[in-house]
């Protein structure tokens, strides 16, 4: 185990903020995180985890404690009876490269979650989700550390708890090390096409899996910003969840608002409120701004700062708030 002192987290971020790590451990396996679980425990020190650092930004005061970075490695096929597949993969496999060689493999299901960046053991803390798809949908369980009990778990589907961006290794984030994800993979290709963006693009085609893969980066690079090089986090908000009556309340002000009904509840673009409500789309502040292609993307020109940060969210949601009455929620984990 190696262990880095004032190590700099803009290098382990892709929006590339924040200060330093007083300590930064790269652990390649289950005993490495171990011993630097105990470490941390003997300097009585604060412990975060980190993956990819696709979805966390660090404040300019960096951390306190010990940032332990999962680098574990490997994918195995446990089980390719029928026509699924069991697929174990270690937490620090890189996601979209694992996507990719699943299907090289013949196994379908995650092709709209398609270069999203960050580590697998990341995929279900934040239970990623695009194009119409989550990737709880093909979890079978979590294999993680438990850092309360000092022991090592398995999570089921169900115990995971998944959510709208959110489950239970989010919630208790400070005590669950995921160190392997279990996917439940098809053997036979059938494309999610529910998302209209994509339905309007493949229309008329002979969808195969690499057509419905090429068709999501497509997408999302014409979107969203090249994250190695320019900073930034993906979505920074969570799309509200609104009743049937909140909802009536915002039509009548503002009618053109995108919903889409969710269990027993709406989803409101928080997109759609940034740009066209907040009129923030392109604005900066500092060396921090709204991305010019898409307003539920905030980006890091460079030379950023987390306090330019803190004021662009602070205005967002200010304005989001008092013409609608609506809080934006980050999905984005601050530190």
């Amino acid at each position: 185990m190696k262990v880095q002192e004032h190590t700099s987290l803009k290098d382990h971020t892709t929006f590339r903020l924040g200060g330093e790590a007083r300590y930064f451990i790269e652990c390649i396996d289950e005993q490495e995180v171990k011993e630097a679980i105990m470490f941390a425990k003997e300097k009585d020190l604060p412990l975060f985890v980190l993956g990819g650092g696709s979805n966390t930004i660090f404040t300019d005061d960096g951390f306190p404690g010990v940032v332990l970075h999962i680098a574990i490695c490997g994918v195995q096929v446990i089980q390719g009876i029928h026509d699924e597949a069991i697929v174990l993969v270690q937490a620090g496999e890189e996601w979209d490269g694992f996507i990719e060689q699943a299907m090289e493999e013949g196994f379908y299901g995650l092709e709209n979650l398609s270069l999203i960046p960050g580590t697998v053991g990341g995929a279900p803390v934040q239970n990623i989700g695009a194009y119409g798809v989550e990737v709880s949908q093909f979890i079978e369980q979590v294999t993680v550390f438990d850092t309360k009990e000092n022991s090592k778990k398995v999570f089921s589907n169900a115990d995971c708890r998944f959510g709208y961006r959110t489950s239970v290794f989010k919630e208790e984030k400070e005590r669950y090390i995921i160190l392997s994800v279990m996917f439940r993979l098809q053997k036979v290709f059938s494309p999610n096409l529910s998302y209209k963006d994509i339905a309007k693009e493949l229309d008329g085609k002979d969808v195969t899996p690499e057509l419905l893969r090429e068709t999501i980066i497509a997408i999302r690079t014409r979107k969203l910003p090249d994250w190695r090089k320019l900073g930034t986090a993906g979505s920074f908000f969570k799309n509200p969840e609104l009743t049937k009556e909140e909802v009536g309340v915002l039509l009548a002000k503002y009618p053109e608002v995108p919903m889409y009904p969710h269990e027993d509840r709406f989803k409101v673009s928080a997109g759609y409120l940034i740009e066209h409500i907040a009129h923030m789309k392109g604005e900066k502040r500092g060396g921090v701004g709204v991305y010019d292609k898409h307003a539920l993307v905030l980006v890091n020109y460079g030379e950023g700062t987390y306090d330019e940060l803190e004021v662009l969210i602070k205005e967002i949601w200010y304005k989001v708030k008092k013409e609608t009455g609506i809080s934006l929620e980050p999905e984005v984990n601050i530190v």
